[in-house]
């Protein structure tokens, strides 16, 4: 007979919110409802005392570890030599699997809502400056009321949302993300090695580069002017130099200078070009470089947040900093080379080959594209030829990228003859109309007969269910696929027809986070995955594993699961990301 695992929720309370140097004050522990024990951890020796039997019980495989944002919980265990064995079931995670679209999963928030109880408030009884609060040094009674309410209250959200998990058929998709929970807690725990003397060195030649941009503007500029202003800017544009501006004032009463009004009118002037320049510098300088130095003290390591419960589809999200956001083109890509293998290291970058597209040609069943890929075929080259009544062999490179990968990645997604202008436009030198958008819209469904039928289906499906739904499960809520509002009705019909795509390639990249990251464990390998970046995931290795890890990574990512189009992974090793990228 199968005994039931013991269910425990915890809760740690510490006096930093920096896993690496966070000491553990006391701990919460709630096994039945409206009761919870606090262990105080006071002083060091007792603390070291008290953290080697607890060891012991996260130690123990047959327990069921309750926590809410465990991600946090599970790395100060870890800088405390501590590793929870066992199941692992996040709260804010069930809540986000239930509503998707809600903006804050936190505790205290969803505590009132569904159980209708407002918690105490941290910053109600934490001591120390607004942004170094701890509750080191509170009253003894008062931590434990808090850490006992916390922890109780993370019961009994589990006993609710459990039933509601299982009452809406989410029990698959919620044992993936929940085994993720430690996958992405130890990605953080990790970090990212960075080359500090190459990050310098780009550093000052985008500064470099800045100061050349300026001054070949001055060509253009009557006197001095802030180049981060605005509205300086649209005096400049179009009261000094005269060009025609786009759309109407904003509140401000002057024209927009946006990176998409800029884009439109790069070919009006060459000052134009110099904005979007210097504008792109200035980010990778002031983003991106001041990102990349935020190297931990205690590891010399840079560590980004991937944040699990964001979007409404189910991809992760990265933040403080956002290494998914590191531009891919230009001098933006350089900076790729500075996150680095460390000596005795190699990195390996795998990446899905065009999952979406395969997805949609599994799910859709279309037998063109299917054919397409089983046979090799260039997808964004027969889209291309359709969309232009040219031969296959005729398309070129560039007609490729900016005609037939436009039309293939934004047809999955619903958009319209305007957005498809608006896409190709920004990459093409010869601009192409809404009208003549259109005419490749049908083109593509005319080859693609099956996503169309698909794409009406899927719509249809949402009409009748009211939510989307991905190949392992995940359900995407959509209210207002009934408004009586037309935007936001269009915007529902997008999401259905969105979510069961890049829905279903997310999840498929999370079930292989998890294989590849047990089979890590099982085999006692060194290697470490350190990067999710929505299709690829880069790896540190030592060298006597990479090829080892090669085979293991594409055997992982390829067989997630078994679909009509075989899922493809490009893997490249090298010293750097750029390199692997």
């Amino acid at each position: 007979m199968k005994r039931s695992k013991r269910v425990i929720c915890f809760d740690l309370e510490t006096d930093s919110l920096d896993v690496h140097q966070a000491k553990i004050i006391g701990m919460a522990i709630s096994t039945s409802v409206n009761k919870a024990v606090y262990i105080p951890l006071p002083n060091r020796k007792y603390r070291k005392l008290a953290l080697k039997k607890l060891e012991v019980l996260f130690s123990n495989p047959d327990i069921v570890w309750i926590g809410h944002n465990l991600r946090f919980d599970l790395n100060v265990l870890r800088s405390h030599g501590i590793i929870v064995k066992g199941t692992i079931i996040d709260t804010m995670v069930l809540d986000y699997l239930l509503f998707p679209d809600r903006k804050k999963h936190n505790l205290k928030h969803i505590s009132k809502i569904h159980l209708n109880y407002q918690q105490i408030k941290y910053d109600d009884i934490a001591i120390g400056d607004k942004d170094s609060k701890t509750l080191e040094g509170v009253c003894n009674e008062t931590v434990r009321d808090y850490a006992c309410e916390d922890a109780d209250q993370t019961l009994q959200l589990y006993l609710y949302l459990i039933k509601e998990i299982e009452s809406n058929n989410l029990e698959k998709i919620s044992v993936i993300d929940n085994q993720l929970v430690p996958v992405i807690a130890e990605m953080e725990y990790n970090g990212v090695f960075i080359d500090k003397k190459l990050l310098q060195k780009i550093a000052l030649k985008i500064e470099k580069k800045k100061e050349e941009v300026l001054s070949a503007m001055q060509e253009f500029i009557e006197g001095d002017i802030n180049i981060n202003s605005p509205i300086q800017l649209a005096n400049v544009l179009f009261d000094q130099l005269g060009l025609e501006p786009i759309g109407n004032k904003g509140k401000n009463g002057h024209f927009s200078v946006s990176s998409e009004i800029l884009e439109q009118l790069i070919h009006s002037h060459p000052l134009v070009g110099q904005i979007i320049e210097y504008r792109a510098l200035d980010k990778v300088s002031g983003t991106f470089i001041k990102a990349l130095k935020r190297t931990h003290p205690t590891t010399g390591r840079l560590h980004t947040s991937f944040n699990q419960t964001v979007t409404a589809t189910g991809r992760l999200s990265s933040s403080n900093p956002n290494l998914q956001n590191i531009p891919s083109r230009t001098i933006g890509n350089k900076l790729r080379g500075c996150v680095a293998a460390p000596d005795g290291y190699q990195l390996i970058g795998a990446d899905y080959s065009n999952v979406e597209l395969r997805i949609m040609a599994s799910l859709s069943k279309d037998p063109t594209m299917i054919k397409a890929y089983n046979e090799g075929i260039d997808l964004h080259r027969l889209t291309t030829s359709k969309a232009l009544h040219i031969e296959y062999s005729d398309v070129t490179d560039y007609q490729r990228g900016t005609i037939g990968k436009k039309v293939n990645f934004g047809l999955i997604y619903g958009m319209t003859a305007h957005g498809l202008a608006k896409s190709i436009n920004k990459d093409s030198e010869r601009k192409y109309s809404q009208e003549e958008c259109q005419v490749f819209i049908d083109a593509y469904f005319e080859l693609y007969q099956g996503v169309k039928q698909y794409r009406d289906e899927l719509v249809f499906r949402a009409d009748c269910n009211g939510y989307a739904e991905t190949i392992f499960g995940r359900k995407r809520p959509l209210p207002h696929i009934h408004s009586e509002n037309s935007y936001k009705r269009e915007k529902a019909k997008r999401a259905a027809m969105n979510t069961p795509i890049q829905g279903s390639a997310a999840d498929i990249i999370r079930v292989a986070m998890v294989n590849i990251h047990r089979r890590i464990k099982q085999e006692g390998l060194h290697s470490k995955m350190i990067l999710q970046v929505h299709d690829e995931l880069v790896f540190e290795v030592p060298d006597d594993e990479v090829e080892h890890m090669r085979e293991l990574i594409r055997f992982e990512m390829e067989n997630v699961i078994s679909l009509p189009v075989k899922l493809e992974v490009d893997l490249q090793v090298g010293k750097t990301w750029q390199e692997v990228h």
